[in-house]
């Protein structure tokens, strides 16, 4: 049940990816380079954040910033909101999207990664037909290098 003494608050989707970013690199500096962002803006910007949800999202241990388990609860749903608006965003904007993109992977990256990305892709890209080429590592870079594929999916560097 809601408190009536609380109002429902909109979260910022800026604020929420910054956070992620923060928890994701441990530093605002580092968080700052990836959201360019100045670092002065990323603790203003968590800060905001803290005082929109009423909690302390994070334990200050020197420069690192570790959750807290407020932070650490709101993490879970932040990721969520924004996979679903970047979703959304990307259905609207490329829902029209066909035609034939060709994935090269290697036999490591066909049992883990690359089910979890053809399953999102389809379901972005509806319309978009994928064909997919399963090879040793070491033919990888040679695929991408001669354009047999359009993207590379492995769990390996490619010599």
């Amino acid at each position: 049940m809601i408190s009536a003494n609380r109002p429902i608050i909109n979260l910022d989707l800026d604020l929420l990816r910054t956070f992620v970013a923060v928890a994701d690199l441990n530093t605002f500096a580092a968080a700052a380079a990836a959201v360019c962002r100045t670092q002065s803006a990323v603790s203003q910007q968590m800060q905001r954040l803290e005082q929109l949800v009423g909690k302390e999202l994070f334990a200050r241990h020197g420069r690192n910033k570790l959750l807290t388990e407020h932070g650490i609860q709101l993490l879970g749903y932040a990721r969520k909101i924004l996979r679903f608006n970047d979703e959304a965003c990307s259905s609207l904007m490329f829902s029209n999207l066909q035609g034939v993109l060709t994935i090269g992977a290697s036999d490591e990256s066909a049992d883990t990664i690359l089910p979890f990305l053809l399953n999102r892709v389809s379901s972005v890209y509806p319309k978009l037909a994928l064909d997919v080429r399963v090879k040793r590592n070491a033919y990888m870079a040679e695929m991408l290098e001669s354009q047999e594929v359009d993207l590379m999916v492995t769990t390996h560097r490619p010599s």
